[in-house]
């Protein structure tokens, strides 16, 4: 189930895709079509910059900071939950468990978060699902990747002592607020009708650069995984294996 849960999370993280279909548009004025080209080539360029931060940050800093949360969570709450009987309540504390170490690994690398969501926030497309879709990822993605961390040893000790019978309210709030829908339509793909050829070109630059960086961290991330997951008592084998995960961009 932690495994599953762990998919539904990372898959999200793509952040290229909410629950918006897509839609025809009209033919547009020229006027707004050079708007939304020179929106896309902002966010494209800021995007850029953005993964470029994270190939020198993850690695290294990210590492680094989800070690921490494995010596913390092995101080704290050793085997909390081993024997724990497995169905939604556990899902619900799975993924607070998710969040905690997807927020430990990228918290470092916040301020290039912040960055990016300033640029993508003055961004504007008269394409208006395209512009609603790129906000609300961007939204989206700074919830995960830059709230607290959740309290994830004390809730799954509230949990245990309640006889496994009520999940503290900060995971189901957790919950709710990632309870998107699991559509993943591509931003990419609408956006894609904006970009230039040279832009085209950026944006598989960006790709390989995203699954460099993601190469280069997951597997000592997929280890400290593990380190949480044995410290609170987890069945092994929930890590996941580079290239099922790109370093996310949150927009």
């Amino acid at each position: 189930m932690l495994c599953e849960t762990r998919g539904v999370v990372q898959r999200r993280m793509l952040w290229v895709g909410l629950a918006a279909p897509l839609v025809g548009c009209g033919a547009g004025t020229a006027a707004a079509d050079g708007r939304d080209r020179a929106a896309t080539s902002g966010y494209l360029h800021a995007e850029y910059l953005f993964q470029q931060a994270a190939a020198k940050i993850l690695p290294t800093a990210g590492v680094l900071s989800a070690e921490g949360l494995a010596s913390t969570v092995g101080a704290e709450c050793p085997g909390v939950v081993a024997g724990a009987p497995a169905g939604q309540q556990k899902s619900t504390l799975d993924l607070e468990l998710v969040v905690a170490e997807l927020r430990a690994v990228f918290a470092p690398l916040r301020p290039a978060v912040d960055r990016l969501a300033a640029e993508t926030k003055r961004l504007r497309w008269d394409d208006r699902v395209l512009n609603r879709l790129v906000h609300a990822n961007i939204a989206y993605g700074v919830s995960v990747l830059v709230a607290p961390s959740p309290s994830v040893c004390a809730d799954m000790r509230a949990w245990v002592a309640s006889g496994y019978r009520h999940v503290p309210a900060e995971a189901r709030r957790l919950e709710q607020s990632l309870s998107l829908a699991d559509t993943e339509t591509p931003v990419r793909e609408r956006m894609a009708r904006y970009e230039s050829p040279a832009e085209r070109r950026l944006v598989r630059r960006t790709e390989a650069m995203t699954q460099a960086t993601s190469g280069a961290y997951l597997p000592r991330y997929n280890a400290t995984v593990a380190k949480v997951n044995a410290a609170l008592g987890i069945p092994a084998n929930h890590g996941i294996e580079p290239g099922h995960l790109k370093t996310p961009t949150p927009g």
